[in-house]
Protein backbone atom coordinates (compact mmCIF):
# COMPACT_ATOMS: atom_id res chain seq x y z
CA UNK A 1 0.00 0.00 0.00
CA UNK A 2 1.29 3.46 -0.94
CA UNK A 3 0.25 6.58 0.86
CA UNK A 4 1.21 10.24 0.62
CA UNK A 5 3.67 11.26 3.32
CA UNK A 6 1.34 13.94 4.69
CA UNK A 7 -1.39 11.32 5.18
CA UNK A 8 0.93 9.08 7.21
CA UNK A 9 1.90 11.45 9.99
CA UNK A 10 0.72 14.41 11.98
CA UNK A 11 3.78 16.60 11.48
CA UNK A 12 2.18 18.94 8.94
CA UNK A 13 2.36 21.79 11.47
CA UNK A 14 6.12 21.84 10.86
CA UNK A 15 5.48 23.43 7.46
CA UNK A 16 4.35 26.55 9.33
CA UNK A 17 7.96 27.04 10.37
CA UNK A 18 8.37 28.38 6.82
CA UNK A 19 6.23 31.52 7.24
CA UNK A 20 7.59 31.90 10.77
CA UNK A 21 11.10 32.02 9.32
CA UNK A 22 9.99 34.64 6.79
CA UNK A 23 8.49 36.81 9.53
CA UNK A 24 11.60 36.56 11.73
CA UNK A 25 13.92 37.43 8.84
CA UNK A 26 11.85 40.49 7.99
CA UNK A 27 11.93 41.59 11.63
CA UNK A 28 15.67 40.94 11.80
CA UNK A 29 16.35 43.10 8.75
CA UNK A 30 14.05 45.91 9.92
CA UNK A 31 15.55 46.01 13.41
CA UNK A 32 19.15 45.77 12.24
CA UNK A 33 18.85 48.44 9.56
CA UNK A 34 21.68 49.37 7.22
CA UNK A 35 25.17 48.56 8.55
CA UNK A 36 28.15 50.89 8.07
CA UNK A 37 29.90 50.71 4.71
CA UNK A 38 33.20 48.95 4.11
CA UNK A 39 34.99 52.28 3.61
CA UNK A 40 33.57 53.97 6.69
CA UNK A 41 36.11 55.22 9.20
CA UNK A 42 36.70 53.86 12.67
CA UNK A 43 34.82 56.84 14.09
CA UNK A 44 31.80 56.22 11.86
CA UNK A 45 31.67 52.50 12.66
CA UNK A 46 31.94 53.11 16.40
CA UNK A 47 29.29 55.83 16.26
CA UNK A 48 26.88 53.55 14.40
CA UNK A 49 27.14 50.65 16.82
CA UNK A 50 27.14 52.90 19.87
CA UNK A 51 23.92 54.55 18.76
CA UNK A 52 22.24 51.27 17.79
CA UNK A 53 23.57 48.91 20.44
CA UNK A 54 20.15 47.75 21.63
CA UNK A 55 18.86 47.20 18.08
CA UNK A 56 21.95 45.18 17.24
CA UNK A 57 21.43 42.89 20.23
CA UNK A 58 17.77 42.38 19.31
CA UNK A 59 18.63 41.47 15.72
CA UNK A 60 21.32 39.05 16.90
CA UNK A 61 18.96 37.21 19.22
CA UNK A 62 16.29 37.00 16.52
CA UNK A 63 18.70 35.01 14.36
CA UNK A 64 18.58 31.93 16.59
CA UNK A 65 14.81 31.36 16.37
CA UNK A 66 14.93 32.23 12.66
CA UNK A 67 17.51 29.55 11.89
CA UNK A 68 15.67 27.04 14.07
CA UNK A 69 12.48 27.71 12.09
CA UNK A 70 14.40 27.32 8.83
CA UNK A 71 15.79 23.93 9.84
CA UNK A 72 12.38 22.70 11.00
CA UNK A 73 10.88 23.70 7.65
CA UNK A 74 13.68 22.13 5.62
CA UNK A 75 13.43 18.90 7.60
CA UNK A 76 9.68 18.68 7.01
CA UNK A 77 10.13 19.56 3.34
CA UNK A 78 12.59 16.70 2.98
CA UNK A 79 10.13 14.28 4.61
CA UNK A 80 7.36 15.45 2.28
CA UNK A 81 9.32 14.85 -0.94
CA UNK A 82 9.30 11.27 -2.16
CA UNK A 83 12.15 9.25 -3.68
CA UNK A 84 11.43 10.43 -7.22
CA UNK A 85 13.40 13.55 -6.32
CA UNK A 86 15.94 12.03 -3.93
CA UNK A 87 18.93 14.00 -5.22
CA UNK A 88 16.98 17.28 -5.41
CA UNK A 89 15.68 17.03 -1.86
CA UNK A 90 19.22 16.29 -0.59
CA UNK A 91 20.39 19.41 -2.43
CA UNK A 92 17.65 21.46 -0.76
CA UNK A 93 18.61 20.18 2.70
CA UNK A 94 22.32 20.86 2.12
CA UNK A 95 21.58 24.38 0.90
CA UNK A 96 19.31 25.05 3.86
CA UNK A 97 22.09 24.00 6.23
CA UNK A 98 24.61 26.32 4.57
CA UNK A 99 22.08 29.17 4.55
CA UNK A 100 21.31 28.75 8.25
CA UNK A 101 25.01 28.55 9.13
CA UNK A 102 25.69 31.72 7.16
CA UNK A 103 22.99 33.59 9.08
CA UNK A 104 24.45 32.51 12.43
CA UNK A 105 28.03 33.36 11.43
CA UNK A 106 26.94 36.76 10.10
CA UNK A 107 25.08 37.67 13.28
CA UNK A 108 27.94 36.38 15.44
CA UNK A 109 30.36 38.71 13.64
CA UNK A 110 27.80 41.51 14.01
CA UNK A 111 27.69 40.89 17.76
CA UNK A 112 31.49 40.91 17.97
CA UNK A 113 31.57 44.18 16.04
CA UNK A 114 29.04 45.72 18.39
CA UNK A 115 30.94 44.59 21.49
CA UNK A 116 34.22 45.90 20.07
CA UNK A 117 32.73 49.28 19.18
CA UNK A 118 31.28 49.70 22.65
CA UNK A 119 34.49 48.71 24.46
CA UNK A 120 36.98 51.15 22.93
CA UNK A 121 38.29 48.70 20.33
CA UNK A 122 37.55 50.83 17.30
CA UNK A 123 40.16 49.28 14.98
CA UNK A 124 38.85 45.80 15.75
CA UNK A 125 35.28 46.96 15.14
CA UNK A 126 36.20 48.43 11.76
CA UNK A 127 38.01 45.24 10.71
CA UNK A 128 35.03 43.11 11.72
CA UNK A 129 32.71 45.47 9.88
CA UNK A 130 34.70 44.94 6.67
CA UNK A 131 34.52 41.18 7.21
CA UNK A 132 30.79 41.38 7.86
CA UNK A 133 30.25 43.11 4.52
CA UNK A 134 31.56 39.99 2.75
CA UNK A 135 29.55 37.39 4.65
CA UNK A 136 26.64 37.64 2.21
CA UNK A 137 28.51 35.21 -0.04
CA UNK A 138 27.88 31.94 1.89
CA UNK A 139 24.32 33.05 2.60
CA UNK A 140 23.52 33.67 -1.05
CA UNK A 141 25.15 30.39 -2.13
CA UNK A 142 23.25 28.48 0.55
CA UNK A 143 19.84 29.91 -0.35
CA UNK A 144 20.64 29.46 -4.05
CA UNK A 145 21.41 25.76 -3.59
CA UNK A 146 18.34 25.30 -1.42
CA UNK A 147 16.03 26.98 -3.93
CA UNK A 148 17.50 25.04 -6.83
CA UNK A 149 17.02 21.72 -5.03
CA UNK A 150 13.52 22.59 -3.82
CA UNK A 151 12.52 23.85 -7.26
CA UNK A 152 13.71 20.71 -9.01
CA UNK A 153 11.92 18.58 -6.41
CA UNK A 154 8.68 20.48 -6.99
CA UNK A 155 8.95 20.06 -10.77
CA UNK A 156 9.70 16.36 -10.38
CA UNK A 157 7.00 15.46 -7.85
CA UNK A 158 4.27 18.12 -8.09
CA UNK A 159 4.25 18.63 -4.33
CA UNK A 160 3.59 22.32 -5.10
CA UNK A 161 2.34 24.18 -8.20
CA UNK A 162 4.84 24.00 -11.06
CA UNK A 163 5.15 27.79 -11.28
CA UNK A 164 6.46 27.84 -7.73
CA UNK A 165 9.00 25.20 -8.68
CA UNK A 166 10.14 27.25 -11.67
CA UNK A 167 10.50 30.39 -9.53
CA UNK A 168 12.68 28.53 -7.04
CA UNK A 169 14.83 26.83 -9.69
CA UNK A 170 15.41 30.00 -11.74
CA UNK A 171 16.17 32.20 -8.73
CA UNK A 172 18.44 29.46 -7.41
CA UNK A 173 20.51 29.49 -10.59
CA UNK A 174 20.55 33.28 -10.82
CA UNK A 175 21.86 33.40 -7.24
CA UNK A 176 25.13 31.90 -8.42
CA UNK A 177 25.70 34.66 -10.98
CA UNK A 178 27.53 37.41 -9.12
CA UNK A 179 25.26 40.40 -8.43
CA UNK A 180 22.27 38.19 -9.24
CA UNK A 181 22.82 36.59 -5.86
CA UNK A 182 20.71 39.25 -4.24
CA UNK A 183 17.70 37.78 -6.03
CA UNK A 184 18.06 34.74 -3.79
CA UNK A 185 18.50 36.96 -0.74
CA UNK A 186 15.22 38.74 -1.49
CA UNK A 187 13.13 35.92 -2.95
CA UNK A 188 14.38 33.05 -0.78
CA UNK A 189 12.67 33.94 2.52
CA UNK A 190 9.46 34.87 0.69
CA UNK A 191 9.44 31.56 -1.22
CA UNK A 192 9.96 29.62 1.99
CA UNK A 193 7.00 31.39 3.62
CA UNK A 194 4.65 30.87 0.66
CA UNK A 195 5.69 27.24 0.23
CA UNK A 196 5.20 26.56 3.94
CA UNK A 197 1.65 27.90 3.94
CA UNK A 198 0.70 26.07 0.74
CA UNK A 199 2.15 22.77 1.94
CA UNK A 200 0.36 23.08 5.26
CA UNK A 201 -2.99 23.76 3.56
CA UNK A 202 -2.54 21.06 0.92
CA UNK A 203 -5.04 18.23 1.32
CA UNK A 204 -3.42 14.84 1.96
CA UNK A 205 -3.69 12.35 -0.87
CA UNK A 206 -5.85 9.40 0.00
CA UNK A 207 -4.19 6.04 0.45
CA UNK A 208 -4.02 3.77 -2.57
CA UNK A 209 -3.52 0.06 -2.66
Amino acid sequence: MDMDTDARDDDRWMYLAGPLFTLLVVLLVLVQGSPPGEKDSVKEVVAHFTDKEARTFVSVFLSGPAVAALLVFVSRLRAGIDDRARAARSLAVAGGGVYGTAILVSTSVLLATNVSANNDMGDVARTLNVLSASLWIPGVIGIGVMLLGAGLAVLRTGILPRWLGWVAAVVGVVSFLGPGGFAGFLVGPLWIGVAGVMLYLRKPVAATV
